[in-house]
């Protein structure tokens, strides 16, 4: 079977160049020149031999695939494009904001049946007293090890920001599953200088950790660890008998 021309079918930009409706430019050897970006021809090739052709996975590279499915006048590919990027936006780690004490009962309640959830309360406007030096440079590591969490279990962890400012938290991780509180880590505390008291901000880096994986037992489909582990517990050694 043969492989149709550029100028089959008819209505793009290739094929009304190389069939004299649309003045062309070639170099000294013959060559015709396309002033486009040659990173994507070859999709566009391939899209006209085969009538489809593989779509790149990253969103910079679909967005400018499209642009050149537009510019040939590729409807059947631009739509597929199209339809790619909306799969990418569907799939965007977001962040939900708990600005009311029925929000986080929502999400809370969400947890029996969904996934997890890990929620920093990180208001730093109500503290009370002064802050020690070291603590901007911590509130800093809190905010980037939980973007960090959040994009790297997207779709297995729901976690969340608290800016209610609800019961006065200043640095708080907590963490729920199976429609229940599990355990939080407080990383605030005061500390008592010579003439005054001031606040101070922890970075328990690996207990933060440690719990962040504990939750992945609390996923959908997973059996309730409260369960679990006391039957784990309670059996028998069978090489004691």
């Amino acid at each position: 079977m043969r492989n149709p021309p550029l100028s089959e079918p008819d209505d793009h930009m290739l094929a009304a160049m190389f069939s004299g409706r649309m003045p062309i430019e070639a170099d000294k050897k013959g060559f015709v020149v396309i002033d486009r970006d040659g990173r994507y021809f070859h999709y566009i090739l391939n899209h006209l031999r085969d009538g489809s052709v593989p779509l790149p996975t990253q969103q910079a590279e679909l967005e400018a695939l499209l642009v050149e499915a537009k510019y040939f006048l590729l409807a059947d590919l631009q739509r597929e494009v199209e339809a790619k990027l909306c799969e990418c936006v569907l799939t965007t780690c977001a962040v939900p904001m708990v600005v009311s004490e029925e929000h986080d009962a929502k999400l809370v309640q969400l947890t029996g049946t969904g996934l997890p959830l890990v929620k920093l309360s990180c208001n730093r406007s109500m503290n009370r007293f002064s802050y020690t030096a070291t603590a901007t440079e911590a509130f800093l590591r809190h905010i980037e090890l939980f973007d960090k969490l959040a994009s790297k279990f997207h779709g297995r962890i729901l976690y969340a920001k608290d800016v209610s400012g609800r019961n006065g938290r200043i640095c708080t991780w907590s963490f729920f599953g199976k429609g229940r509180f599990i355990t939080e880590v407080n990383c605030a505390s005061i500390v008592y200088a010579p003439d005054r008291r001031q606040t101070k901000i922890e970075f328990p880096e690996a207990r933060l950790y440690e719990e962040n994986m504990n939750m992945l037992l609390y996923e959908p489909g997973r059996p309730d660890p409260a369960e679990t582990l006391p039957r784990c517990i309670e059996s028998p050694d069978p090489t004691k008998r």
